[in-house]
């Protein structure tokens, strides 16, 4: 065959396969699809995973469990449960929703780890005698077989993660090199970012190539997402050229998964933070309002008659000290009320402009990715006032669904929490490892259920607050917020708060633990879970991932979402959020 002749054949099995991969199957549907409104409605019942594990020993079935973390498409992205296995060894997990191509991450121990992506219904059966064997086993190989209406597809996945292992963590490596460098990259970011999609692109095709099935197209729908997705990130609080924004706006993902899910995420993100994109709030819009107490009502009088005063061009009154005073502590009077204000106006403004982006089967689906507040009272009211914007049932249900749910478990925790003030568990928690030079004390913690080593921490912090920080030894985005946690620390020496740090058992060791902590001189309270506690606390906190975070007041009350991550706190803020809680 003549040289041009095989460039020629090469380039037209090319252009085949780059159509194949990128054609969407007419039976995919999205979530932002009108379709899926339907698709929910007439689905009585939801997908289940059975599985069944053989040659487990008496002393294996009574210590292992199942460990999952199902994606979802809520703000949070992601949640972990627990399952038991019965004396069979059989075990069986049920979604909390239809939703399509849902993934789910799974783990048996300390030593099985896998990935299952769910559309329709999987059965796993588990040979524990080949995966002692193989001693780490990830993802998919000999002791595991998918079976089922999703059995196929799970292999496809599986292998595909575990294919060129090498490149793929290379891949990996320099996109969060690149993502995360400190200071960012701006002048040459995309030729570079573009290079290593362009890469995962070249490896995704060979796999194609190599291992022909009909869910290629699944593979380049999720690197498409994770490439448009993490984009967003960069172009937060200035605007996209219109070429990339048509493009992302046009990109639907088609599966419950990590990129899926972010990709929606970190799309409402970057709406969120448009420039032109504003809200504030001043006394003057509360003038009217029929909620109003005593002290409100003279704080709004007195701000009123201040820029009456200052209208009248009266020399100095505006920059004196006093009345710089009197007016913050009006305005102190005044900030709950305000603050319910801003929240009802910026639902309002992000209302507007999603429907008028969006179709509006997709602006519902992305309103569920709004954040509303700190508080589950403003919560409610913001959640209401987005259920009567929306036009497809499924986000109405879901939407306030979650929410009851997440209300229901913050009250479960308090009330647990309250009534064990006067508990006679003992408030020492965990085998002490470490004390160091730096600040830093170290324990393990085994075996304590979540509601106890919680009691314990109250009882052995009382009257002060306390900054959880639940992470990771390999996790990028946990190392990047430690230096703010750091300096976060001496600058409320102070204050009557503690930092508390978690470290999760999951991928790392007591050895890994203790030399990141000493590489990084990260001063403050570290224990060192298991996978079980580590579940739960993810749980009970509604926490997605690493870095998770949750505060707890001086009384030991836990307030949901007081802060997303610790580099947005300052010692000005976190103070506030010490005496905001404190009663």
């Amino acid at each position: 065959m003549k040289p041009t002749l095989v460039i020629l054949t090469f380039l037209l099995n090319f252009i085949m396969l780059e159509k194949l991969q990128a054609q969407i199957p007419k039976y995919a549907v999205s979530l932002e699809d009108l379709k899926f409104d339907s698709i929910y409605s007439n689905t009585h019942t939801n997908p289940i995973i059975e599985g069944k594990i053989s040659n487990l020993s008496k002393s294996e079935l009574d210590s292992l469990q199942i460990d999952y973390t199902l994606v979802t498409p809520f703000s949070g992205k992601q949640l972990k449960k627990l399952a038991k296995i019965n004396a069979n060894g059989i075990f069986k997990l049920v979604l909390d929703y239809p939703f399509p191509y849902q993934q789910i991450w799974l783990g048996i121990g300390e030593n099985f780890y896998t990935s299952l992506t769910i559309n329709q219904g999987l059965n796993i059966n588990i040979d524990w005698n080949a995966i002692k064997e193989a001693k780490e086993f990830q993802f998919n190989g000999k002791g595991l077989q998918f079976l089922g209406p999703d059995g196929a597809l799970n292999n496809y996945l599986n292998n595909y993660i575990i294919y060129n292992k090498k490149e793929q963590i290379k891949y990996s490596q320099s996109l969060d090199n690149l993502l995360y460098a400190r200071p960012p990259i701006q002048s040459d970011f995309l030729p570079a970012y573009n290079l290593i999609y362009d890469s995962i692109k070249i490896n995704q095709e060979k796999y194609i190539a190599e291992n022909p099935s009909d869910f290629g197209w699944i593979l380049e729908n999720e690197r498409m997402s994770e490439y448009y997705g993490k984009l967003c990130t960069r172009y937060w609080y200035k605007l996209m050229d219109t070429t990339l924004w048509q493009k992302i706006q046009n990109h639907k993902s088609y599966l419950t998964t990590n990129n899926g899910t972010f990709f929606y995420s970190y799309l409402a993100n970057y709406i969120s933070k448009l420039p032109t994109k504003k809200v504030a709030v001043s006394w003057k819009d509360l003038v009217g309002s029929n909620d109003l107490n005593k002290d409100e009502l003279e704080a709004i009088d007195s701000l009123k008659n201040y820029e009456d005063y200052v209208k009248t061009g009266q020399p100095a009154y505006s920059t004196d000290s006093i009345s710089k005073k009197r007016i913050l502590t009006w305005s102190k009077v005044l900030k709950t009320k305000l603050s319910k204000q801003l929240l009802l106006k910026y639902t309002d403004t992000s209302i507007y402009l999603l429907d008028s982006l969006f179709a509006p089967a997709k602006a519902d689906f992305m309103k569920m990715q709004l954040y509303t507040s700190n508080d589950l009272l403003e919560q409610k009211l913001a959640i209401e006032k987005v259920i009567k914007s929306m036009h497809t049932q499924w986000t109405k249900t879901v939407y306030l669904n979650e929410y009851q749910l997440k209300a229901e478990k913050v009250a479960s925790i308090n009330k647990t929490l309250e009534g064990s003030t006067n508990s006679s568990i003992k408030s020492d928690i965990g085998k002490l490892i470490l004390q160091t030079n730096f600040g830093a004390t170290l324990y393990e913690v085994k075996n304590v259920s979540a509601i106890d080593f919680l009691t314990k921490l109250k009882n052995r912090f009382r009257d002060t607050a306390i900054v959880l920080d639940i992470w990771a030894t390999w996790c990028m985005p946990c190392l990047a917020e430690m230096p703010h946690s750091k300096k976060l620390q001496q600058q409320t020496k102070d204050q009557p708060v503690v930092f508390v740090y978690l470290c999760t058992s999951n991928t790392s060791d007591i050895q890994k633990w203790e030399y990141k902590i000493a590489e990084i001189k990260q001063p403050g309270i570290h224990y060192f879970i298991d996978e079980t506690l580590d579940t739960e606390l993810h749980n009970i906190f509604s926490l997605s991932g690493y870095p998770g975070y949750a505060f707890i007041n001086r009384k030991g009350v836990y307030k949901p979402g007081a802060f997303i991550s610790v580099s947005e706190l300052d010692r000005f803020k976190l103070v506030e959020l010490i005496n905001q809680f404190s009663n």
